[in-house]
């Protein structure tokens, strides 16, 4: 759990995609920051928000009496 909130945390700050894999592979702050600002020089693409789909309400409502037996 920490280590998603590391990269969630190093996404924010610097905007760059790092494996959580990265996380356990380069366990000292010093080798993840060395990777982290080699995303940068190789001038990595910065994370891209995407649009969410948008769910109608009630769609789990619907699907739950659907599968209601009388």
């Amino acid at each position: 759990m920490v280590a998603v909130q590391i990269v969630a945390r190093i996404r924010a700050r610097h905007g760059v995609e790092v494996p959580v894999a990265d996380v356990f592979t380069y366990p000292t702050v010093g080798e993840l920051a060395q990777v982290v600002a080699g995303m940068l020089e190789a001038g990595t693409s910065p994370v891209t928000p995407i649009a969410r789909a948008v769910v109608a309400a009630g769609g789990g409502r619907c699907r739950s009496q659907r599968l209601r037996r009388p």
